[in-house]
């Protein structure tokens, strides 16, 4: 038998999910292993949901949406993965269309 970890800890463990979701794997024994004590509910919305919950930017300046396909690219770089991806990369790049998102 593991040890009972706090609701919180579990709420943060899987991905800031809903508390009624946690609450509902628990009650239902979904999740071998998932002990938990105190009470099953969180002291309000967490600081990392309150900002991943947010619709606005903190900065003032207006989105121009591009009107060309291939005027603005952008790129990231992901990397250096701890096991080899496919064919024995370390990296992954992901280049994005600024006007048709593809």
């Amino acid at each position: 038998m593991q040890k009972p970890v706090d609701f919180a800890i579990w709420h943060r463990y899987l991905a800031h999910a809903r508390t009624n979701t946690l609450q509902n794997m628990i009650r239902n024994k979904l999740v071998d292993g998932m002990n938990t004590y105190g009470e099953m509910a969180l002291g309000g919305m967490c600081e990392d949901c309150i900002f991943g919950k947010h619709t606005f930017y903190s900065y003032n300046s207006t989105m121009v949406k591009e009107r060309d396909v291939l005027k603005h690219i952008h790129i990231n770089l992901w990397g250096l993965a701890q096991v080899q991806l496919a064919r024995g990369a370390h990296y992954f790049m992901a280049i994005t269309d600024g006007f048709s998102s593809y």
